[in-house]
């Protein structure tokens, strides 16, 4: 049956796609689909040790924030992380390195909208990763609310 909050996709079964404060009702999903990005991890970092428990596929959706996740995005919350571009990684490639770096993720999904965007996404995985000391400054500028 549907869940508050919750949508079954009818043409996956057994997946379901949560948003912040969903809680997964018990039964056959082996995969939850959540949003997971550098803005957005707090929901999806509390329940993942329960899903990994639960042996649930994780999916992280909304990686790059729909487009936002960019260098010279207009969005302000972005800026502090465009530190993480450097020679050999756009900020792009950054963002999705940041949600496969966490063990919990099985899968990122991306939503491409050229070409050309889909090979800087197909790229992120052979782009010089990110470091422990780079992984660290994204969860300070989160606490810090991206200052």
């Amino acid at each position: 049956g549907n869940h508050p909050g919750t949508t079954l996709l009818h043409d996956y079964p057994g997946v379901l796609m949560l948003a912040p404060g969903d809680v997964p009702p018990p039964g056959p999903s082996r995969v939850v689909m959540a949003p997971y990005n550098l803005l957005d991890h707090t929901f999806a970092r509390e329940q993942f040790s329960t899903w990994r428990r639960e042996k649930r596929g994780i999916v992280a959706i909304n990686v790059l924030l729909g487009g936002a996740l960019r260098q010279g995005s207009r969005d302000p919350r972005v800026r502090p992380f465009e530190c993480l571009a450097k020679p050999g990684r756009t900020l792009v490639q950054a963002a999705i390195q940041f949600v496969i770096a966490n063990e919990g993720v099985s899968a990122a999904l991306v939503r491409c909208s050229t070409i050309a965007h889909l090979e800087e996404v197909l790229q992120a995985p052979e782009a010089p990763p990110l470091t422990t000391q780079e992984l660290e400054q994204t969860f300070e500028l989160y606490a810090n609310r991206y200052e």
